[in-house]
């Protein structure tokens, strides 16, 4: 049986825990303010700090919005093209699997779980609406409807690594819950750097890794139950170039992101 290197799933998903944040922070938020007109104080990797006096409370709420759509965009679009990576690239493949599942569980967790809280992307764009209570239900059941089809689409995706009992529940852990506690750990870390206080470690950078990707923790109880393909299972082979992507990912955003830009 072809087995999964630890430490390249360690660094796909150290890659995967910055690049989604960048897609969230900078290719979201960031790109809306600035086409909004935003006077953009900092970006990082747990927030885009900007001054919302100098835009309406319209031009806010689509800056709020932005975040978690271009998750929702890139995820779909990510998730939906990773199955037709051909399975002679199985790093690749899984690496696509990762960072297209994790950006729908994280725009799918915040809508799903912050759409009632006193803060973040879900309250800036219901705050100060007619009927809030109306706009709130509807942003978790949207949530909760991108969460499940990112598990059970992520679920199917994974079959082919895992092949038979009983070494089957040992790999499905392996491929999810390895990668579950890398980008907790790493936007964690990252987030102990941000400029504005340790707050944002446990507002951010907690609720949104190890709250929104809760379920890739879960996805295991899915994958054991779908039939997968016969034969022999797609493996993670040792990558040079994958650590590589990840040791600089981390120093990215360990000496530039997470202390803010610019600086």
């Amino acid at each position: 049986m072809k087995r999964i290197d630890t430490l390249t799933v360690i660094a796909a998903a150290a890659l995967v825990s910055v690049t989604a944040t960048v897609v969230h922070e900078a290719l979201g938020h960031g790109v809306a303010a600035a086409l909004l007109g935003a006077h953009i104080v900092h970006v990082s990797s747990v927030d885009l700090a900007y001054d919302e006096r100098s835009v309406g409370d319209v031009k806010n709420r689509i800056i709020a919005a932005a975040g978690p759509l271009a998750n929702v965009i890139v995820g779909w679009l990510v998730v939906r093209s990773a199955d037709r990576i051909p399975r002679a690239s199985p790093v690749t493949r899984y690496t696509a699997w990762l960072f297209g599942t994790v950006n729908l569980f994280a725009a799918g967790g915040y809508a799903m779980v912050l759409s009632f809280a006193k803060f973040g992307d879900m309250h800036a764009i219901v705050h100060g609406l007619a009927a809030p209570l109306v706009w709130q239900i509807a942003l978790t059941l949207a949530g909760v409807a991108v969460s499940i089809f990112a598990l059970i689409h992520g679920a199917r995706s994974l079959v082919p690594y895992l092949g038979e009992e009983p070494d089957r529940t040992r790999r499905s852990v392996h491929l999810t819950l390895v990668p579950y506690l890398t980008m907790g750990i790493v936007a964690m870390t990252a987030g102990a750097l941000n400029p504005d206080g340790p707050l944002l470690i446990v507002i951010s950078a907690g609720f949104s890794s190890f709250g929104g990707n809760a379920w890739l923790a879960w996805m295991p109880a899915w994958a054991l139950h779908v039939h997968g393909p016969d034969g022999e299972p797609l493996g993670i082979p040792r990558s040079g170039l994958v650590i590589g992507l990840g040791i600089a990912a981390l120093l990215f955003d360990y000496l530039v992101l997470a202390p803010g830009l610019p600086r």
